[in-house]
């Protein structure tokens, strides 16, 4: 219905909506109809409306899209352009909006998500019937003008991600406002009353709340029980630290975990318990155990936590006060010895948990603690768990095995995606995983002590294994489907995937063989040959095993390569390059060889 709905405002607005890219003419069917909807791409430096539209003074819309170039607006466009509802200026390199933003007072929607804006001009205070104001990740963009406490019909504000020194005190007048993303506590520096912040009481009148995101916990005095009665709240993050401060990641080591973890900076701030005074670490805590949270929350991130103990609000993170919690975030618990019990949460789909420094263990607490059991079902809804740098975790158990109840309970009946990235001193996979009957995706970066990565019967999409340099051998994985390794260079035994299709071997990814080949820069796995030869003596009924690989390897494998002898031995393999379009067939019996690359041809070209 939704899409039928949409088919037909698309219909009825048809003549009236316009897309074209800088430079092109206006053409239009019928030039009567008035244009009230224009989307402009590849814009030049300056923004520019055709005149004819100008000229009609009906435009509703004005969307400028994939134009990075663009920087400047025109001081009068905006005297020219009063009916405007929507504007967006998103990721373009706009530094400057003119006063006559003023003159846009039916505007509803402003997006400069991604701009170089420096400055806000105080006519937006004008800007009367305003609805949604994204200021999402301007880099540039210290403050906001005062004007913007009037903006009374507001109902979403984005600032997340934008370097504010701080807000203007009247924001908690906004009582509108359901979005507020990027709440912004105190004053960069101490401006010894001269300039009026936010505080957390501040947040008292908000009501309709339903998404809130509170950065610079650490400048608030006390804690506060506005958030309380917010009974419409439903995502609720809570950030010690300013937004924009660099993450510090680099004490693992794993450069995929701090690639990854570089994309979410604002999550991961820097870490090192030098950063943080014996009194600023009393104050986190006992702001934290003041903080009373609401009970309709199905979203949570806490980051930064320096308490030894669990937080008051997370110790009752408890079936009877988050009934109806979804996703959770633990990021930065840095001196925290135990995990809170989260098993028994009745909805939990989502839990990430990263730079918890102090876990040496993660053990049956975090399933149901310490009281006896109420439920034969742990986790009975979370779908997505992730681990994330956490780097003195060595053991992982479920105690499944230390009670007899304990034998019967069922463990992760609904996970599908399990991610442990960066944690290199983790030893093993608990045995109680195999109780995931419904896991789809396993991806493990990082984990140096790892050994092996074995008996997992419901696993089915993918296992991705990268960067763990202990691990010797994946087996018994009867139902996956796609296996992808990297830099695992004692990995010599694979084997036991009989549903397998697709094998992914990413550069570095294995120990070479034969010794004698010891200069070619990407080494045929040990234990491909025998895999080869289970997937074709029944092991698989999916045909040839697919393999990707790098252009180099593939040639190696070809008639005149190095390795065609290995490749002979096996019962057939169709390769393809992760590059391009190069690839290799080869089937025993009957015989099959078909391939439009070769290693003298890739020999003669690296020269």
């Amino acid at each position: 219905m939704h899409g039928l709905l949409r088919s037909l405002a698309v219909y009825l607005v048809e003549e009236e909506s316009v897309s074209i890219s800088n430079g092109e003419r206006l053409e239009r069917p019928n030039s009567l109809t008035k244009i009230r909807h224009l989307s402009v791409s590849d814009m030049g430096e300056e923004v520019a409306v055709p005149e004819e539209v100008v000229t009609q003074n009906c435009l509703r819309t004005l969307l400028v899209w994939n134009s990075l170039k663009t920087k400047r607006i025109r001081a009068d466009l905006f005297e020219k352009l009063g009916q405007l509802r929507v504007l967006c200026f998103s990721n373009t390199e706009i530094d400057r909006i003119p006063d006559s933003l003023g003159n846009l007072i039916q505007l509803r929607y402003l997006d400069l998500d991604r701009t170089n804006v420096l400055s806000l001009p105080e006519s937006i205070g004008c800007l009367r019937n305003l609805e949604i104001l994204n200021l999402h990740c301007c880099r540039f963009l210290l403050y906001l003008p005062d004007a913007i406490t009037k903006l009374q019909n507001l109902r979403c504000l984005r600032v997340g991600g934008t370097p504010l020194n701080h807000l203007p005190k009247g924001i908690g007048n906004l009582t509108k406002i359901n979005h507020l993303n990027g709440f912004l506590i105190g004053h960069e520096r101490d401006t010894q009353g001269q300039v009026e912040d936010c505080a957390l009481d501040d947040l008292q009148s908000l009501n309709d709340l339903r998404f809130l995101y509170v950065a610079a916990l650490k400048r608030a005095r006390r804690g506060s029980l506005a958030l309380a009665n917010k009974t419409l709240l439903k995502y609720l993050q809570l950030s010690w630290l300013p937004p924009c401060v660099k993450a510090d990641l680099t004490l693992c080591g794993n450069q995929i975990a701090e690639d990854f973890a570089e994309s979410l900076s604002e999550l991961f701030p820097p870490s090192s318990l030098e950063c943080f005074t014996e009194e600023e670490n009393q104050r986190n805590v006992r702001l934290f155990s003041e903080l009373s949270l609401p009970s309709s929350l199905e979203g949570l991130s806490i980051c930064h936590f320096l308490g030894q103990e669990l937080p008051k609000c997370m110790d009752r993170c408890m079936p009877m006060s988050f009934p109806n919690l979804q996703i959770l975030g633990l990021h930065c618990f840095l001196l925290c010895t135990q995990l809170p019990v989260l098993g028994q949460l009745p909805q939990l789909k989502v839990l990430s948990i990263a730079r918890a420094d102090a876990i040496l263990t993660v053990g049956p607490e975090l399933l149901y603690g310490q009281s006896p059991l109420t439920t034969l079902v742990a986790f009975p809804k979370l779908e997505y768990l992730e681990f994330m740098i956490m780097p003195n975790w060595e053991q992982w158990s479920f105690g499944e095995t230390e009670t007899a109840k304990a034998q019967e309970l069922q463990l992760l009946p609904s996970l599908k995606r399990l991610c442990v990235v960066d944690c290199p001193k983790l030893k093993a996979l608990p045995d109680g995983l195999h109780h995931a009957t419904n896991l789809e995706e396993l991806r493990i970066y990082g984990a140096h002590e790892l050994g092996e990565v074995k008996n997992l019967p419901s696993l089915t999409t993918e296992l991705f294994l990268r960067d763990n340099k202990k691990l010797e051998k994946v087996s018994n994985l009867p139902m996956l489907k796609s296996l992808i390794v990297g830099s695992c260079p004692l990995l010599k035994q694979v084997d036991s995937l009989s549903a397998l299709e697709k094998l992914e071997l990413q550069q570095n990814s294995s120990r070479r063989l034969p010794e004698s080949l010891g200069t070619q820069e990407d080494p045929l796995p040990v234990w491909l040959p025998e895999l080869l030869e289970q997937h074709m003596k029944g092991y698989a009924a999916s045909g040839v095993l697919l393999v990707y690989c790098s252009f180099s390897l593939l040639c190696s494998c070809c008639k005149d390569g190095p390795y065609w002898h290995t490749i002979q031995q096996s019962p057939g393999v169709t390769m393809k390059s992760l590059e391009g379009r190069a690839y290799m067939t080869y089937t025993k019996n009957p015989f099959k060889y078909e391939s439009n690359a070769s290693f003298h041809c890739y020999h003669f070209s690296s020269f």
